[in-house]
């Protein structure tokens, strides 16, 4: 009995340790997306070069794996950044904003800087809300400047379903910020007079619950979500203007 308490009592201290290591890792890395970081991505084309019209999405890996067909008249270019926080987003597309002088610019960031926000204090998550929401709607002004007679903003969609690793790291709090931060975005959008595309609102059924069948994983989208929110952006989307 002794050695069975022995042997019970080390598994319980090695897997105690190996959740404070898989934190602490964790937490570095997500804590590293917040501070200056230059980054760099390509805008991905599609469509007739020559297309009147020109939209453009930028933002996380969600629009990274945007699937989207140029419709006829169209070039559609994405400018996705897998895995970053929009803070670090907007100074890096501003150039290639106004180089790509687009119609319509589609914007979807904010989920990395409220993963990043779990672990931090409460005081700083503060901080980082307001800077996310900050961020997202600069991109929208750089657009603005650019040209782009539309902007369009995404709200952010909560995890569903998250690994139980995951879910063991962050709890609820993930859930909790990625609500606030979008809910920031949706109203300093709605404020500056840009178009808000409720993605959250989308993915859910008639009983307000996420449906399972638009996510890949816990965060990222499917076919299925991408072909609702394909029908949403183009039944939003203006003609464009000859410049």
């Amino acid at each position: 009995m002794t050695r069975l308490a022995v042997v019970i009592g080390l598994a319980l201290l090695f897997g105690v340790a190996g959740y404070v290591a898989a934190y602490l890792a964790y937490r570095t890395f997500k804590l590293n997306l917040l501070e200056p970081r230059r980054l760099q991505a390509p805008i991905q084309w599609t469509g007739d070069s020559y297309a009147r019209c020109t939209a453009l999405l930028v933002g996380d890996s969600r629009i990274s794996g945007w699937q989207i067909e140029a419709r006829p008249g169209w070039r559609i270019g994405r400018l996705g950044f897998s895995g970053e926080a929009a803070i670090n987003i907007e100074p890096a597309v501003r150039d290639q904003i106004a180089t790509a002088g687009a119609d319509v610019v589609v914007i979807q960031a904010g989920t990395n800087d409220a993963t990043a926000a779990v672990f931090q204090p409460e005081p700083l998550r503060e901080e980082t809300i307001a800077r996310a929401a900050r961020a997202v709607i600069a991109i929208g002004e750089d657009a603005r400047r650019a040209g782009a007679s539309q902007v369009i903003v995404l709200t952010i969609v909560p995890p569903i379903d998250l690994e139980l690793w995951k879910r063991a790291l962050m709890g609820s709090k993930q859930e909790e910020l990625m609500t606030r931060i979008g809910n920031a975005i949706d109203s300093k959008a709605r404020a500056e007079g840009m178009a808000v595309l409720d993605a959250n609102l989308l993915f859910r059924d008639a009983g307000g619950k996420l449906r399972r069948e638009y996510r890949i994983d816990g965060e990222h989208w499917s076919l299925a979500g991408y072909r609702v929110l394909n029908a949403a952006l183009w039944s939003e989307v203006q003609n464009c203007v000859q410049r």
